[in-house]
């Protein structure tokens, strides 16, 4: 395991990462990653895969920008408010991608990325990446860009099980595109814990906010209130799909 206990920046690397290599970041210091990659040892799909980036604690940051994170088990991995601002990076064949349980702070960010699986390492060659962003527990959290003419590139959620999956959590869904996946989005809350959390998946903007393609389900809710909003659904088997007695809103899509 490499501790960061410090405030560390790693700028125009290239890191090789042995099987189950971890990195953690302490409480209270920061992990930049600009412009570089983190990999496993070999790009040969026998060479195990490293374990991952991982945060616990609400004064925990990683930072990344322009930078490539692959082959690893939990590219990242973050609890108990870790702080996650992911920028323009892209995160290739990992088992799961961002992981972010139990943060309330509304300090995250997830903007500009790209999200893709083409062939796993060992152990999981063979298999499909989990997720790309997953919120469990989580509220104030925007995946993508809220503002009403956005700037900047769309995240790209490709050829993956999930794109995005929500469990108890209250979020903004906008300015992606998902591509390729078996749910687009997936909510999900327990039928015996009645929460207020809403997931919204769109914006009404002055373009099309989400787009969906070749998308089994665009959006797969259970339990969970659900606003559908500007998006664009395309040549999947079902663009929105909502169980339970939760109330669900779609409008201009």
């Amino acid at each position: 395991t490499f501790i960061v206990d410090t405030v560390l920046t790693w700028s125009n690397c290239d890191i090789y990462l042995a099987e189950d290599a971890k990195i953690e970041v302490l409480a209270g210091n920061t992990l930049n990653i600009i412009g570089s990659t983190l990999q496993a040892c070999d790009s040969l799909l026998t060479t195990p895969m490293w374990d991952g980036i991982y945060l616990d604690d609400t004064t925990a940051t990683l930072y990344t920008d322009s930078t490539t994170i692959r082959d690893a088990k939990n590219a990242v991995h973050a609890t108990n408010g870790g702080v996650v601002q992911l920028y323009n990076s892209n995160f290739l064949d990992n088992k799961k991608n961002v992981y972010i349980n139990n943060n309330h702070n509304g300090l995250c960010s997830i903007k500009s990325n790209i999200f893709k699986t083409t062939s796993l390492h060992a152990p999981f060659t063979g298999q499909n990446t989990d997720f790309g962003v997953s919120l469990i527990w989580c509220s104030n959290i925007i995946v993508g860009e809220s503002a009403q003419t956005p700037t900047i590139p769309r995240n790209l959620f490709e050829d993956l099980s999930v794109g995005i999956y929500l469990h108890t959590t209250d979020a903004l869904i906008s300015h992606n595109d998902f591509k390729y996946l078996s749910n687009g989005v997936e909510t999900f809350n327990p039928s015996f814990y009645i929460n207020d959390e809403v997931v919204e998946v769109g914006l009404l903007k002055s373009t099309v906010d989400n787009t969906f393609f070749r998308c089994k389900n665009g959006v797969n809710s259970t339990n969970t209130e659900i606003i559908v909003k500007n998006n664009d659904f395309r040549r999947g088997f079902t663009a929105v799909v909502a169980f339970g007695l939760r109330q669900h809103t779609l409008e201009v899509n």
